[in-house]
C-alpha cells in the first residue's frame, strides 16, 4: 500500500512560517531581477524569413522601380542583373528593421523607468519600516 496512515501518499506540510523583522523581510524589495528584461535591439541585416516573406509581398503589388521588371519567377534590371527578391527588399527590410528596433527601444525605456520606480518606492517603504511607521 502507500506510505500514509490511510494507504494514500504522505504528504509533507510546510513549516510554519517565521516572522523576520521589516528590515530583513524587506531587503529582497531592492534586490530582485528586473520588472521586464529589456529586448534586444535587432542588429542582423534582414529580419527572419516569415517577415521578409511578407515585405516582399507586399512588394509584390507596387510597381517596380524604373528599369526593373518581373519575368514571372525573376526580377531583371535593363542592364541585365537578376534576382529571385524584389529591387526594393533590401531597403525595405532596413526600414522594418528600424521600425522594430524603435519599439524595443520605446519598449526598454519603459522598463527602465519602471524598475527605477519600484526601486525608489522599495527604498522609500524600507526606510519607513526602520523608522517604525
Amino acid at each position: 500500500m502507500g506510505d500514509g496512515a490511510r494507504g494514500g501518499p504522505r504528504l509533507e506540510m510546510p513549516r510554519p512560517y517565521r516572522r523576520q523583522p521589516a528590515a530583513a523581510s524587506g531587503a529582497h524589495l531592492t534586490h530582485r531581477s528586473p520588472l521586464t528584461p529589456p529586448r534586444p535591439s535587432d542588429s542582423r541585416p534582414l529580419l527572419p524569413p516569415g517577415q521578409l516573406d511578407a515585405l516582399e509581398a507586399a512588394l509584390g503589388e507596387l510597381a517596380l522601380p524604373s528599369g526593373w521588371f518581373y519575368d514571372g519567377s525573376s526580377y531583371i534590371s535593363e542592364d541585365g542583373d537578376r534576382s529571385r527578391h524584389h529591387p526594393q527588399l533590401v531597403a525595405a527590410a532596413q526600414q522594418r528593421l528600424k521600425q522594430v528596433n524603435a519599439a524595443a527601444d520605446v519598449a526598454n525605456a519603459t522598463a527602465t523607468a519602471a524598475r527605477a520606480r519600484a526601486g525608489e518606492q522599495a527604498e522609500a517603504y524600507l526606510a519607513e519600516v526602520a523608522r517604525g511607521e
